[in-house]
């Protein structure tokens, strides 16, 4: 942020604030966010005005802001913290992690600041601190409550307020999938290959030729490379699709939407990553997981000594496979399709466990009205 844009973005935040002196204020940090923060913009926008501050200049909602929507181009640079710290509102709302401890600042002039969960996966692998400075935490599920509250034992801080409401974003990944075509299924299974990027990538360290295999074995296989994939290791990408674009039964799926894919396939090859969640929770079908452990040691699991929600339930939803292990996938694949059963049960019992699942929007919303009311009085 240039002192250019620091001085409009401020006499623009002043102005709003004038105006809507109940405005409340949303931070996101982009477009990659946009299906968590759309349905419950959507929702608040009915009942306040909504002051939206993004760090991506190429957020569509900076040029096409929703009614009842005030939105700024924001950044977390030395300008851009500054700008933070002196903006007044009473309530400030965001996804983002790390509240005064990392590069997000706090402002004294801020009556509640509040983050909202936008990720069924548990506290341990945050960066230390992430959620200590909020006043209030709305979660996905009990389990984010209950480390949460560890957290604040283990270090005899504040206590803060949370409430589990679920995941926004699901509310448009469930309407997306039912609304979406059922896919004419053939005698061939479907495998999905959806790795992660970076050192999170099980292709990266798994040498042996697993889409061969499957291809060989007559199942039609789906890769569907994560898109940072395509910027920061394009070589190992396009060898496996140089090696396979030409078997009939090999596909690349490079669509925005990961609906079609998922429709189409009876199993997912993943890694730790949040798409194995909207796989499990959408189609109810089983994964196999590749163990990668993640980098760096940072993290508030340091300070948690019981496993994650997630490391509990990934070994029941399909099967957890080591780096290390010579796999016969043939083998794993007959496991879990004998196991179909139990699986599904475990499936819909960790979906149980997301509160509101598919319809959360307007209960979080409905909690951050009842908040601003309160700060009001």
């Amino acid at each position: 942020m240039n002192i250019f844009s620091f001085f409009k973005a401020s006499s623009l935040y002043n102005k709003t604030i004038v105006k809507y002196p109940n405005a409340i204020v949303l931070f996101s940090e982009g477009n990659v966010y946009k299906n968590t923060k759309i349905p419950l913009l959507v929702e608040l926008s009915k009942h306040t005005h909504i002051i939206y501050l993004t760090l991506d200049p190429s957020d569509k909602l900076l040029l096409n802001p929703y009614p009842n929507t005030s939105s700024l181009l924001v950044s977390l640079d030395f300008l851009g913290s500054l700008f933070l710290k002196r903006i007044s509102a009473k309530l400030f709302i965001t996804t983002t992690p790390g509240l005064g401890a990392l590069a997000l600042k706090k402002s004294k002039n801020i009556k509640h600041y509040s983050n909202y969960m936008h990720a069924p996966v548990d506290i341990h692998y945050y960066a230390k601190f992430s959620f200590d400075c909020f006043d209030s935490i709305v979660c996905c599920g009990d389990f984010q409550i209950k480390t949460l509250t560890h957290l604040e034992q283990q270090r005899d801080f504040p206590v803060k307020q949370k409430i589990s409401l679920g995941v926004p974003y699901y509310d448009i990944m469930l309407q997306e999938y039912s609304d979406y075509p059922n896919q004419d299924h053939t005698t061939h299974k479907t495998i999905l290959i959806a790795p992660s990027w970076g050192n999170s990538n099980f292709l990266n360290y798994y040498k042996k030729d697993l889409i061969g295999t499957l291809l060989k074995q007559d199942y039609h296989v789906i890769l569907r490379p994560h898109p940072q994939s395509y910027k920061h290791e394009p070589m190992l990408i396009n060898s496996l699709i140089s090696k396979h674009k030409t078997h009939p039964n090999f596909f690349i799926d490079k669509n925005i939407s990961n609906i079609e894919s998922m429709k189409k396939a009876d199993l997912l090859i993943s890694s730790y990553s949040g798409m194995i969640f909207d796989f499990i929770f959408l189609t109810e079908k089983p994964c196999i997981l590749f163990d990668i452990k993640h980098m760096g040691t940072n993290f508030e699991k340091q300070d948690i000594d019981f496993p994650s929600w997630e490391e509990n339930l990934i070994p029941k939803i399909g099967k957890l496979v080591s780096l290390e292990d010579d796999i016969d996938i043939t083998a794993i694949l007959e496991e879990i399709n004998s196991n179909q059963e139990t699986i599904l049960s475990n499936i819909r019992t960790a979906k149980n466990q997301i509160s509101n699942f598919g319809d959360s929007s307007s209960k979080i919303a409905e909690f951050y009205l009842n908040k601003l009311g309160e700060l009001h009085g």
